[in-house]
């Protein structure tokens, strides 16, 4: 019977050499045949299969170096005996005959020093988070104050089914999202035709007396279009973040719902906690408002700014003075803030 030291050993030959560095997985005479490329790494055949391959070739990921592929693809490899040769010799001399692993101990699925006992429970509480096994559940987890035990099965299914629910509410979101970028560029569009509307009229204004009337008409452009730089700015943020959030949300979306698809429970509740805490966190992102809604709605209004600016073109040519149009703009400065002083 395996004692600890050699459980860990073997535990730690398995991890370097007997494990495929893409998958993770334990190299066998099946599926996950070791095979090795021209660079002298070694990848399972499964994973070569899936590796990003173009055409003739093939890449390393952890060389990256670059690999002809022949017609029979990853299959033309030839196989790692050297790792093929170690597996066998481990599973015959010794007591592991499986390869998942209790979190706690580090023992196999049929680890003889526990009585060949299954994985079976998962540790709910705070500190532990782990898949046990019987053996490891009664010696180190019996204290119910500090330690919540579940069922495996019954955790893995909670969680799943869980995780799905928020991948729905995140995906729902995600459409509000889209939305309100929809919305975000359809303003960005109006407001570049109002901009250009309302340059085409202060031109018109404006070649009526050109030399009179220079100073004034660059202030009153200038000023225009510093609240067009701001509210687009404010516009091209929004739809930046709002994107950045779209492709992150996605990105985590896709990672959730391929760990949903898995049937490995352990694998699962193992990476839980990490994917549902990014899960939660994009999910309590306040992606939309009323603040947002209001200021994506409004527009920049220098109508009564336009309307000064021609009464003023007029008096000029009235040889009327400046004393009163000071006037009126100062006074229509504090009811709305899109008027400027014409000076």
């Amino acid at each position: 019977m395996a004692s600890r030291n050699t459980v860990n050993l073997i535990t730690e030959l398995e991890r370097r050499y007997l494990e495929c560095n893409i998958c993770t997985e334990v190299f066998d005479e099946d599926e996950r045949i070791p095979r090795l490329l021209p660079c002298h790494h070694s990848f399972c055949s499964e994973c070569l299969k899936r590796l990003d391959r173009r055409k003739d070739t093939i890449k390393c990921p952890t060389c990256n170096a670059v690999h002809k592929v022949k017609k029979n693809g990853p299959f033309d490899f030839p196989k790692d005996n050297t790792r093929r040769d170690l597996t066998s010799f481990l599973q015959d001399h010794s007591d592991l005959n499986a390869y998942r692993k209790c979190c706690e101990c580090g023992h196999t699925v049929d680890n003889p020093t526990h009585q060949r006992a299954k994985l079976k429970y998962f540790c709910n509480s705070a500190n532990c988070q782990s898949v046990l096994c019987p053996s490891c559940a009664l010696d180190d987890h019996r204290e119910i104050s500090k330690h919540a035990l579940e069922d495996i099965e019954e955790a893995f299914k909670k969680r799943k089914k869980e995780l799905g629910i928020d991948v729905e509410s995140l995906r729902t979101q995600i459409l509000r999202v889209e939305s309100i970028i929809h919305k975000v560029q359809k303003t960005t569009g109006t407001l570049q035709e109002e901009r250009d509307e309302f340059h085409r009229n202060v031109y018109a204004i404006y070649d009526r007396s050109i030399k009179f009337l220079e100073k004034r008409r660059e202030t009153l452009l200038d000023k225009y279009d510093i609240a067009f730089q701001r509210k687009e700015s404010k516009l091209v943020t929004r739809k930046d973040n709002l994107g950045s959030f779209l492709k992150n949300a996605s990105d985590c979306c896709s990672l959730s719902e391929q760990l949903i698809n898995s049937n490995s429970m352990s694998s699962f509740l193992n990476v839980h906690p990490t994917v549902d805490g990014h899960l939660k966190l994009y999910l309590n992102t306040k992606v939309d408002s009323t603040e947002d809604e209001i200021d994506l709605e409004e527009k920049i209004n220098f109508d009564d700014s336009l309307r000064l600016f021609e009464r003023s073109i007029n008096r000029q040519e009235n040889h009327e003075g400046d004393e009163d149009e000071i006037l009126l703009v100062n006074q229509a400065i504090g009811k709305h803030k899109y008027i400027f002083p014409l000076i």
